[in-house]
């Protein structure tokens, strides 16, 4: 017997299992409540491939209690995230506000001023590359770390926005 709940062990989530888990649902519960046939939802939960439309998607959140980060991770959006945002901050950011939405559902205005937030930080760690002469590995590879992190970096600059 324990004396703590499975979310306890677990840690932080990451997976559509880990997160029902965590939150003592049964997997009927979270597909009923999805609005999905029981089969339908253990194959996704089993792939960690979520396949619902927005509304389906929206209870799911909603059943499991998930913040937009934990949503945008469980439903398999982090690698087109950090793609699409990898190539915002090196282009112009602001061909790139419509796809993240499509992928990140947030508000317009804060989108906007969160890719440009982020576009000034890269374009700054790389100024030094820019500069004739100036040039250096540290900050190639600052440029390179800030890259790998873009996701990271992304919902910190979200919980930040004014």
């Amino acid at each position: 017997m324990l004396w703590c709940s499975p979310g306890e062990l677990l840690g932080r989530p990451r997976t559509l299992r880990e997160h029902r888990i965590a939150r003592g649902l049964a997997p009927e519960d979270v597909a009923r409540a999805a609005g999905l046939e029981l089969q339908a939802y253990l194959r996704m939960e089993e792939t960690d491939t979520w396949r619902g439309t927005e509304r389906q998607s929206a209870a799911l959140a909603d059943v499991l209690g998930l913040g937009l980060p934990d949503f945008v991770t469980v439903t398999g959006r982090d690698d087109k995230l950090a793609e699409l945002l990898r190539s915002a901050v090196s282009t112009r950011w602001q061909g790139y506000v419509r796809p993240v939405a499509k992928v990140v559902p947030l508000d317009r205005a804060v989108l906007e001023g969160v890719l440009q937030q982020l576009h000034t930080d890269y374009q700054g760690h790389m100024s030094a590359t820019l500069i004739p002469g100036g040039g250096s590995r540290d900050s190639s590879d600052s440029g390179a770390a800030f890259l790998d992190g873009i996701v990271e970096h992304f919902w910190t600059a979200v919980e930040q926005h004014p």
